[in-house]
């Protein structure tokens, strides 16, 4: 069903782009995923009467006899595989959404039986975040605040589909598959981007990023300092960092102008009569 509207909202964005800046995917996914997880739910209701009534009355099938009485064979749903996360920053907003959905907001499951299933969707630096917690009742809301402490970083989001869509590669000459994957990179990228960001503030971060990428490391480390990780960053903001470190460059740069010999011989003694007073 996913695939299908994937496909069909993607045919609708080619015939209209102003579709590319919609919010219809992140509704549909939140409808998608609330139906499974209503009927997750359901589904594990039944299971557990099957048991029980399998239990009092060996003899009885709950499953042949509705089978039996509709005259046709019950069709089994296929199970909802969880989606893993494995520590990148810009897929942590739709892994956290799907995963509260089905696990964190099913009243059905215990705290200890929801840190399971949130372990069994990490990998590498998110698995690493929570390794340490033993898997129990009181510490299943400490894991969630550790990987949200962490993980939940709104500008390195952004950032990092930003960052992506730079890398995306480039088209090969002739290949109409090379221009598609190009494409549909950039679009879903975009969506992204517009859940987050208005157009002014991605222009903003594509410009910044791209600036930045071009500082020596020294700057670069010095313009990462201090970042806020909640806030989306402006042009102004890069405009006026850069101002303030080039005027500081520039004082370093005078104060080292090397002096005349007269200046220097001045500069010896009088640092050789602090040193006799030192």
């Amino acid at each position: 069903m996913q695939d299908n509207f994937d496909k069909s909202q993607t045919a609708v964005e080619r015939l209209n782009l102003l579709e590319l800046a919609s919010d219809v995917r992140a509704k549909f996914l939140n409808i998608y995923c609330a139906v499974k997880s209503k009927i997750s739910r359901e589904l594990a209701k039944l299971r557990r009467v099957s048991v029980i009534n399998s239990t009092a009355l060996p003899n009885f099938n709950i499953e042949q006899a509705s089978t039996s009485r509709a005259g046709v064979r019950a069709t089994r749903l296929p199970e909802f595989k969880l989606p893993r996360f494995g520590g990148a920053y810009m897929d942590w907003p739709d892994f956290y959404a799907m995963y509260t959905t089905v696990i964190g907001n099913n009243e059905d499951l215990t705290n200890l039986e929801k840190f399971q299933h949130l372990r069994s969707c990490l990998d590498g630096p998110a698995l690493d975040t929570i390794r340490s917690l033993e898997p129990t009742e009181a510490n299943y809301e400490k894991a969630v605040d550790l990987l949200t402490a962490r993980f939940d970083n709104k500008l390195l989001h952004f950032q990092g589909h930003i960052r992506s869509i730079y890398r995306l590669s480039s088209v090969v000459k002739g290949s109409a598959r090379s221009l598609r994957q190009l494409s549909d990179g950039i679009n879903s990228h975009l969506r992204a981007l517009n859940t987050m960001a208005t157009t002014q503030e991605i222009a903003d971060g594509m410009l910044i990023s791209l600036v930045s990428s071009k500082l020596d490391q020294h700057t670069q480390e010095k313009w990462e300092e201090g970042l806020p990780t909640n806030k989306l960053l402006k042009w102004t903001d890069m405009a006026a960092f850069l101002e303030k470190r080039c005027r500081m460059m520039e004082n370093i740069e005078n104060a080292m102008v090397t002096h005349t010999p007269s200046n220097q011989k001045t500069i010896t003694i009088w640092m050789s009569l602090h040193l006799v007073t030192f």
